[in-house]
């Protein structure tokens, strides 16, 4: 017994960062993965909208489908590359969670579905632009949030105003969860999903070793070493490390 009392400390440090080197590899699969399978990617997080709406009251899905946005928005080459990925998740969460417009007449519903769909891809340029510049952490979660939570208020006020997918919405079945929606609005929900879902993005591109860079630049240069020669990768993982230390200064 004393022998297993004395072995317990140290099997719990072995046990520790082995649970953190599974998450790191999970995190590092689930990358590659939204990487490789973009299209892919953008429909999975118009799903998991879709599932955060009623009928299926699951709002905490809204976090990961927007940690998935804002990878393939940092990932986006292109604006064009960003319009076609958004787009494929707002059609899916439109069709999904407003899907009953159809039933009062077809043509309409389809039409009100995409026009829907189109808009929301609008604040997404701006949010790429946010998420590609070198902003600190600090800057870059009230911006992105702001920038939707803006959309959200100015879909509430003007002609063609459409409240229906505001993301504050999908918490009315966890009121528990947001009490102090008493003080901020519905609003002041949606800028803290948006926020928190920056911040696990953030964490998640930090898995593999890219946090805080401009986006796609970490990971050509780790591709690069599959294909370039031993000294060509010594200087890339030097660049790589040189590039990393402002924001792990900021993050000390």
């Amino acid at each position: 017994m004393a022998n297993e009392r004395n072995r317990g400390p140290a099997a719990r440090n072995t046990r520790e960062p082995d649970a953190r080197m599974r998450v790191r590899r999970w995190g590092q699969s689930a990358a590659a993965w939204t990487d490789r399978w973009p299209v892919h990617a953008a429909v999975l997080s118009g799903l998991l909208l879709t599932l955060s709406f009623p009928p299926f009251d699951q709002p905490w899905l809204q976090i990961p489908a927007w940690m998935l946005l804002l990878r393939l928005a940092g990932t986006s080459r292109t604006r064009r590359e960003l319009t076609i990925r958004v787009t494929a998740a707002m059609l899916v969460w439109n069709l999904g969670a407003t899907y009953w417009l159809m039933m009062a007449t077809v043509s309409g519903g389809v039409a009100a579905i995409t026009a829907n769909s189109l808009l929301m891809v609008l604040p997404w340029l701006v949010i790429r632009a946010v998420r590609r510049g070198k902003w600190a952490l600090g800057w870059q979660v009230p911006a992105i949030a702001g920038v939707w939570t803006a959309f959200e208020f100015g879909h509430h006020h003007w002609p063609l105003s459409w409240p229906w997918l505001t993301l504050a919405n999908a918490w009315s079945v966890w009121p528990n969860a947001i009490q102090w929606i008493e003080w901020t609005g519905h609003l002041g929900v949606s800028f803290w999903v948006v926020s928190v879902a920056v911040l696990l993005e953030r964490a998640w591109a930090g898995s593999r070793g890219t946090f805080g860079m401009a986006s796609g630049q970490p990971e050509r240069a780790l591709q690069a070493e599959w294909v370039q020669p031993p000294e060509q990768v010594q200087k890339n993982r030097w660049r790589l490390a040189a590039t990393c230390a402002p924001a792990a200064a900021l993050l000390a």
